[in-house]
């Protein structure tokens, strides 16, 4: 199943590519197109994880619901936040290592930071 919503993902990735590219000033697009190919990649990579996390949590927390409702709340909470947590910090150590990368001090200098946020 993901394989195949990659696919389309994918193709609608370079069709946003290809606009972005024509849209960023000229002296920005290198930096802008490959702020937004990492955010692309690091953001499917997140919904990977978080797939394999969401059908383990299903399966632990249908297990613990034989238990009681009260041991698979815990267990889907916990879940959860294992879930965000990881898409979060992915997100951010992407972004850091994107700025570390190609700094800047203000926003004339940044403008690659939103392709980074078009590709996540």
């Amino acid at each position: 199943f993901l394989n195949r919503e990659y696919m389309y993902i994918g193709i609608c990735v370079c069709v946003m590519l290809i606009l972005i590219g024509v849209i960023t000033a000229p002296d920005d697009v290198l930096k802008t197109l490959l702020s937004f190919v990492i955010g692309a990649m690091l953001s499917g990579i997140c919904g990977y994880i978080g797939m394999l996390i969401a059908v383990e949590a299903n399966v632990r927390t249908a297990n613990a619901a034989i238990k009681g409702l009260n041991d698979a709340l815990i267990v889907s909470f916990a879940s959860g936040g294992v879930m965000g947590l990881s898409v979060v910090s992915i997100v951010s150590l992407g972004l850091s290592i994107v700025y570390i990368i190609w700094q800047g001090l203000d926003q004339n200098e940044t403008r690659y930071l939103a392709g980074f946020g078009f590709g996540a």
